[in-house]
């Protein structure tokens, strides 16, 4: 017995994981940008940026694997 059709479990899908690294890109583009008036020679500050470049780089992959998972890329 199925709780729901194959068609939307997919949408589910689509819609939790393009959802959630949309959120997780624009949050760390956020405060990637309030660091910008930071002291780069901190290390602290560095290894907060860092982070947030990966954090957008994890929204990026998460958002081009919804795409090409729904055909569009």
């Amino acid at each position: 017995m199925n709780v729901m059709s194959d068609t939307l479990f997919r949408w589910f899908l689509t819609l939790a994981v393009g959802i959630l690294a949309v959120v997780w890109l624009v949050y760390d583009a956020i405060n990637l940008a309030r660091t910008r008036g930071a002291d780069g020679a901190d290390p602290v500050v560095r290894d907060r940026r860092f982070g947030y470049v990966m954090g957008i780089a994890i929204g990026i992959i998460g958002v081009v694997g919804v795409l090409r998972y729904r055909g569009v890329l």
